[in-house]
Parts: C-alpha cells; structure tokens; sequence
C-alpha cells in the first residue's frame, strides 16, 4: 500500500491539470444553466480583453505551474525514500 500512495498522488494532480484542458468535453456537454471557468473566458473573450480575463488566466497558469512542481517535488522525495 504504501507504494500506491505517490502513484494515487500523482494521477489525481495530473487529472486535475488536465481538466483545465478539457475545454472542448465542457463545451459540448455542459448544458445551458451550467458555465464553466473555460466557457466564461470564452464568452469573455467573444466581446473583449478585459484585465479580469487576464488575471484569470495567470492565476489558472500559476495554479497549474505550482501543481506541477508539486508533483515533482512529491515523486522525487518518494524517489529517494525522505
């Protein structure tokens, strides 16, 4: 069990860094009462830049950055057994 541990660690942090990617699965299959974060930018985008849009983006950029770095700094610890 304690081998699986990094392994469930680093699939949940690589599916939630994906999802951020899966623009066009919540394009077509969110319905019409539902708006996610990439379809927000999208309709936000359709009338223009907005700083608001921007910040979103890096704050999404900047959370997707720091998740990845935690899933190397998880998997090289676990790597070397500290």
């Amino acid at each position: 069990m304690p081998l699986l541990r990094s392994t469930i660690i680093a699939a949940a942090l690589l599916v939630f860094i994906l999802s951020f990617d899966d623009f066009v699965l919540s394009y077509f299959c969110s319905g019409t009462s539902v708006q996610t974060l990439s379809l927000y930018l999208l309709s936000m985008l359709r009338t223009g830049i907005s700083p608001v849009m921007n910040a979103l983006s890096t704050f999404l950029f900047i959370l997707s950055a720091f998740l990845v770095m935690l899933f190397c700094w998880i998997t090289f610890f676990d790597k070397n057994g500290v």
